[in-house]
């Protein structure tokens, strides 16, 4: 064990650290002196001598600047919440941009709207750029694409526009 403890401070006391030093307590160290003492009288550092600057921590001349870093690349999963209306009275929160019109907003639009006005149906996505709901009695779509993004269409054979969702 001894022999470990020597192989460790041999380097501390061959290069000059300041364990290489005694320390008297009428001598400055390099942990402060007692003629030195700060606001509330403990002892202080010692300051730089005549011709000296004082020390500072550097990463050195060649360190690289710091990366910029863009808020989405420290948190991607992060994002501010927007308020979203189906277009009928009903609203949804999520990450999307308003005026994003693809069938992932076009269905949750056409849920937010199925969860207040439940009906044995469910929303799903047509071959001609919208989402409909329909049974017997009803039909709503939410046009997603094609020449009307934005609009909700409902009654007979879902053509009338009833209203404008984003």
């Amino acid at each position: 064990m001894t022999r470990y403890l020597i192989a460790l401070c041999l380097p501390l006391l061959a290069c000059g650290s300041p364990f290489s030093e005694t320390y008297a307590p009428d001598q400055p160290s390099y942990f402060g002196s007692p003629d030195r003492q700060d606001a509330e009288g403990a002892p202080g550092l010692p300051e730089a001598e005549a011709g000296q600057e004082a020390a500072r921590v550097d990463a050195g001349p060649d360190a690289p600047d710091p990366p910029d870093v863009d808020a989405a690349e420290v948190a991607p999963d992060v994002c501010s919440p927007v308020i979203h209306d189906d277009g009928l009275g009903q609203h949804w929160t999520d990450c999307a941009p308003l005026g994003t019109y693809n069938d992932t907003e076009a269905m949750a639009a056409c849920n937010a709207w199925l969860a207040a006005n439940p009906t044995p149906a469910s929303c799903y996505v047509a071959a001609n750029q919208e989402v409909i709901i329909s049974t017997q009695t009803l039909c709503m779509k939410w046009v997603y694409s094609g020449g009307y993004p934005g609009f909700v269409q409902g009654g007979g054979g879902c053509l009338n526009t009833v209203g404008m969702w984003q």
